[in-house]
């Protein structure tokens, strides 16, 4: 349990210990796979010692969270919340049938001793360096923003010594990555009309080039002229092919919680709810 919270895992999944273990493969960026075509992530599986990534059984509490579709992780424990941790693999009991690999996991459950935690894992972008592609007008332009934290506690004890026992955990994760991107979009000029040194633009109603390749004010579109307002100023002359680059932000939030009563009928027999 101490192991698997001091581990620095970026963004705290759980899935990443899994890495840890010989012969355990994760989704790449860039691999088309059933997981990452459905779920658009490469977190969410894993492929242990060269089979499929919907091989791997994903058990927690002994139960089955695979996604039977694409094999998937189902649930994500948060780590703060995580007992144990276990990969099984090649020769396992007949009652784990479900998979040519295991990842086995198990949440706290609360001891006679009320223990608790408050945790939160910060990131953002003054410990970042700046994406080659980060530039507007200027090839020093500062680095976009960037906020991740996560957050949270756990508390467990016993109701009843050495009979009933509960565990709670809480974890919150808010995400601002912001990124460059680039487009390209009607300059001033064309905007107004004038498109000299470009594909000649005939009228439509003689056939007959535009003067000058450029489109007199009183020819525009009432809808035309309202969508104008929405084009941004280019403002890029370092962008290849595009004249604008602008910051993208792409939110992302989550909570999580996590409750567990473990009653001890007797010494082979017990009862508990998550």
């Amino acid at each position: 349990e101490k192991r698997i919270q001091e581990m620095p895992l970026n963004g705290r999944n759980f899935m990443q210990l899994a890495e840890l273990s010989v012969g355990v493969t994760p989704l790449q960026n860039g691999m088309t796979s059933p997981v990452t075509s459905y779920t658009g992530r490469t977190d969410n599986a894993l492929a242990v010692a060269g089979s499929r990534e919907d091989d791997t059984s994903y058990l927690l509490d002994g139960i089955e969270t695979r996604n039977a579709w694409w094999g998937s992780v189902g649930v994500r424990p948060s780590i703060e919340a995580i007992e144990e941790f276990k990969i099984e693999r090649n020769t396992f009991s007949s009652e784990y049938g479900f998979g040519a690999a295991i990842v086995n996991t198990t949440v706290k459950s609360g001891v006679n001793l009320v223990h608790g935690s408050l945790f939160e894992f910060l990131r953002n972008n003054h410990m970042d360096a700046r994406n080659f592609f980060d530039y507007g007008t200027a090839l020093h332009a500062p680095k976009p923003p960037f906020q991740q934290n996560q957050f949270g506690g756990s508390f467990g004890g016993a109701a009843i010594k050495d009979k009933l026992f509960f565990f709670v955990n809480y974890e919150g994760f808010r995400q601002r990555l912001s990124q460059t991107g680039q487009a390209h979009f009607p300059t001033l000029a064309q905007l107004a009309g004038n498109f000299a040194g470009l594909k000649t633009l005939n009228d439509p109603s003689t056939g007959a080039p535009f003067p000058g390749n450029i489109i007199p004010a009183s020819r525009f579109s009432k809808v035309a002229m309202n969508y104008r307002a929405f084009f941004p100023t280019p403002n890029c002359t370092v962008c290849g092919g595009n004249n604008y680059a602008g910051i993208t932000k792409k939110p992302s939030n989550y909570d999580q919680t996590i409750q567990r009563v473990y009653y001890n009928i007797r010494a082979k027999d017990v009862l508990f709810f998550r």
